[in-house]
């Protein structure tokens, strides 16, 4: 319980933890009764035995419907990602972000934090992650300079975000609203299946325009 700024019970911290539930979490009888419309998962993996790559399906399928969904999900699992190594990104000439500004902006650095010796472990394997993959590369005399928000996961595992509310307030909005959920829903009416199958790291596939890649630097622990 947050009872003042920058505090959790007049414990100071400086990551934030994300205790939403991950939905296949072992002994989490508590969600289970919670989130009522969620089914039961059961892991399987879809690797060739070389590596392994675990994924999820649902205990309430019937036995022929779950076996034919994971032999279709081994038969092109070299479709999907379990590593950033694995995500070459897409084309600059099919998509690429671009980052225009308002006009008399001034560029904002802003002031470096601390982070308590285990996180700043984990920021580094992540960063270290993100530069074997090339997702980022080191940057110096800039102006842009943002703050890493590491997000703690209940599974134990860190996601590096990036503090671009100063990036953000200076940037055009677009006229583009997001699409309404119940629309999506009933559009899917009269169909046997709905799938939320989510992309990984689908934020790091799309290469930011290169006029604008000094924009996004953020400041880390040394490694």
């Amino acid at each position: 319980m947050t009872d003042r700024e920058g505090c959790i019970d007049n414990v100071p911290y400086d990551c934030i933890y994300d205790d939403g539930p991950l939905g296949f979490e072992k002994n989490n009888t508590d969600t289970i009764k919670k989130f009522v419309v969620q089914d039961s998962l059961e892991e399987v993996d879809i690797g060739n035995g070389d590596y392994p790559r675990p994924t999820y399906v649902s205990k309430m399928l019937p036995d022929d419907f779950k076996q034919e969904m994971v032999k279709i999900l081994k038969e092109y699992c070299y479709c999907f990602a379990w590593d950033y190594a694995e995500m070459p990104g897409l084309n600059r000439e099919l998509v690429e972000h671009q980052l225009p500004l308002k006009v008399n902006v001034k560029p904002v650095k802003q002031p470096p934090r601390r982070f308590t010796p285990e996180v700043v472990q984990k920021i580094k394997e992540e960063v270290e992650r993100l530069l074997k993959a090339k997702f980022i590369r080191t940057a110096r005399y800039v102006n842009w300079i943002s703050n890493i928000v590491p997000v703690m996961k209940k599974n134990g595992k860190l996601r590096v975000c990036i503090d671009f509310r100063n990036l953000n307030s200076t940037t055009p909005k677009d006229k583009y609203s997001m699409s309404i959920a119940d629309m999506l829903i009933d559009s899917t009416a009269g169909h046997e299946m709905l799938s939320f199958m989510d992309g990984y790291s689908s934020y790091n596939q799309i290469y930011i325009a290169e006029e604008d890649v000094s924009k996004t630097v953020f400041r880390c622990p040394v490694l």
